[in-house]
């Protein structure tokens, strides 16, 4: 997963806390700021819409309205519990048919069918029964018994979660001693007054060990904690809180987080002793950063990074930018190398292995540094097939590069030391052309006529031109230029040499072999009619 260019949203600004959620036409978004609500189409940065209110009665939430009222866009909660039923014919809330509710409101959910309404103490309630009991004069019959002691728990977050069939609330919670809390509740919702039910309170810890949390609300829920120490933790087991480390990002302030799937999640933060923030893409499953962006600044008040309608909103000094987010299917094949230290300069990475070299060859290629290239290649073990390819297309370039053929030769006898697979290189060897595949064979034959040369290493040419002859069959068959018949001819020169000389050596085996079978019969006449005498004279 990555994030495309970030752009800024003209017309919204300030440094008051922001909240962004889901508008009700496709590609609409509802930002809520102190005393306003912009309805904004956020592929062209454009307010389609605004309500505002007085200032002395900040908003707490908006919603989309979802063709649950008659005459409605958008449901806005404003001045701790007066809920607003809002339209396009005006702008000022206050002129709204609205109803006031009896308890603080924390947050306002759309849900299929209704609004959910989170108030201050942890109950949840239909926002169609409560305006239906206020009318009715029957309102108290729509609140539950409180869960939360507002007195000593202030909530800080809540978000409904997907479980199977089963949803369930899971509220962040600080409590009077400083202590971080999460509350969790089965939520049942078949009928119009919501019941919340098996609350079950967990400590997380000390509220100053954390920098932010969020909460993945699709199948499968999780949780997502990150603490001062650096690390991020992650869980989708809300009752027993196994916890497991996913990434660590420390020495980070103005931080926050936020799930983007199953599989990713974005942190923004700024360092010490460092000017700026970043923003980063993370991949939960293989634990490490798939897409980065610098950003001026991270600084803001309440959450700093919302995900919604497939666009990433950041929120940073009194400035709301977005982004697309995209490549949602990236595999494991795509992160090799990503963030590997490949600096020479390290010495437990210098020989680290095959994923290094994605890393460093490409800008030793880019200087010109051939030899340096070769050496990386050769001191390394398990080197993959089609960086040896990617190595001879780059030497029998001519375009590319003004080597002479000694050079080139001194280069693949280098090579040929190589352990490589007869059966990648077969299907690496067509991204030759044939002009680099015939100054191939003439250096192979070259090497060959060499007075020393290991077995191995001349079976590895034998079998290098095989393959290269293999993969430029039809054009060596159709080609009819002098060069390519004389290649061809000196190849098969070289090779019916061989030949010959293996049939040579193969005979004389055979004749010494055959040697010890011979019997050598003995003379056991010893009177000769003759004598051979040697005198000193």
């Amino acid at each position: 997963m990555s994030v495309g260019p970030l752009t800024i949203l003209q017309g919204v600004g300030g440094r008051d806390e922001t909240k962004v959620v889901e508008g009700d036409e496709d590609g609409h978004i509802l930002i809520t700021q102190q005393n306003k609500v912009l309805v904004m189409k956020i592929s062209e940065s454009a307010i389609m819409h605004s309500w505002y209110s007085s200032p002395n009665q900040p908003v707490i939430a908006a919603a989309k309205n979802q063709d649950n009222f008659e005459n409605c866009s958008c449901v806005v909660v404003y001045d701790e519990r007066t809920v607003a039923r809002v339209n396009n014919l005006g702008s000022k809330l206050a002129a709204f048919e609205k109803t006031r509710l009896n308890r603080n409101v924390f947050d306002l959910l759309a849900v299929k069918g209704d609004h959910l309404v989170i108030f201050l103490d942890g109950t949840v309630g239909s926002l169609k029964g409560l305006i239906k009991g206020h009318e009715e004069g029957t309102s108290e019959d729509w609140y539950n018994p409180p869960v939360l002691n507002t007195n000593t728990d202030t909530l800080l977050s809540a978000h409904l979660v997907e479980q199977g069939h089963v949803t369930s609330l899971v509220m962040v919670v600080k409590s009077a001693d400083q202590q971080l809390k999460i509350c969790h509740g089965r939520l049942s919702l078949g009928e119009e007054k919501p019941v919340l039910s098996g609350v079950e309170t967990k400590v997380l810890g000390s509220a100053d060990d954390f920098l932010s949390w969020d909460v993945y609300t699709r199948k499968p829920g999780y949780l997502l904690l990150w603490k001062k120490s650096g690390e991020i933790l992650y869980t989708e087991d809300f009752m027993s809180l196994q916890m497991r480390t996913v990434f660590t990002e420390a020495n980070s302030y103005d931080s926050e987080i936020c799930a983007l799937s199953r599989d990713y999640c974005a942190i923004a933060c700024s360092k010490h002793g460092e000017d700026g923030g970043s923003l980063k893409i993370l991949s939960l499953q293989f634990q490490l950063v798939s897409s980065e962006a610098p950003l001026k600044t991270t600084i803001h008040k309440g959450r700093g990074l919302f995900y919604v309608s497939d666009y990433l909103l950041i929120v940073g000094g009194g400035r709301v930018a977005f982004g697309s987010i995209s490549e949602l299917d990236k595999q494991l094949d795509q992160y090799i190398g990503l963030g590997l230290n490949s600096s020479t300069n390290n010495p437990e990475v210098t020989n680290f292995g095959a994923l290094s070299l994605y890393q460093s060859l490409p800008g030793l290629y880019k200087s010109g540094d051939m030899n340096k290239v070769l050496d990386t290649l050769t001191s390394h073990h398990d080197v993959p097939e089609d960086l040896v390819i990617d190595f001879l297309d780059f030497i029998t370039d001519e375009a590319k590069n003004s080597l002479t053929n000694a050079d080139r030769k001194d280069y693949l006898k280098k090579i040929m030391e190589l352990e490589l697979s007869h059966r990648v290189l077969a299907g690496e060897m067509t991204r030759l052309n044939m002009q680099q595949g015939l100054l191939l064979v003439e250096l192979m034959c070259s090497i060959l006529e060499d007075a020393v040369l290991q077995p191995s290493i001349e079976n590895r040419l034998l079998s290098w031109l095989d393959l290269i002859l293999s993969s430029n069959y039809v054009h060596t068959v159709l080609a009819k230029d002098d060069r390519t018949e004389a290649v061809l001819d000196t190849a098969y020169e070289k090779v019916l040499k061989l030949e010959e000389q293996l049939e040579s050596a193969s005979n004389l085996v055979c004749v010494l072999e055959a040697l010890p079978a011979l019997n050598f019969t003995q003379d056991n006449e010893k009177n000769l009619p003759y004598s051979i005498q040697i005198k000193q004279l």
